[in-house]
């Protein structure tokens, strides 16, 4: 839920690049497909692939993070 919610927070206010977004939308819907592997072998090929692409996200969205800037302060008056 945790790289859903962060996800959409990021493509909503457009604070990173979309890509970023997006592709952390889409390995957050792939693990909430892989952890229905237990219920059903039909997913476990995307949940072979999510075992891959989650830390893979984890890293560049950390990264992305670590290398985002706040505007700097208004001067008033100017």
């Amino acid at each position: 839920m945790f790289f859903l919610l962060s996800s959409w927070t990021l493509l909503r206010f457009r604070a990173t690049p979309t890509w970023v977004a997006v592709v952390g939308l889409a390995v957050a819907c792939a693990g909430f497909v892989g952890m229905f592997r237990n219920v059903t072998v039909v997913v476990a090929p995307i949940a072979a692939i999510n075992n891959y692409l989650l830390p893979l996200w984890m890293i560049v969205f950390g990264v992305v993070l670590l290398r985002h800037r706040l505007p700097g302060p208004q001067v008033a008056g100017a």
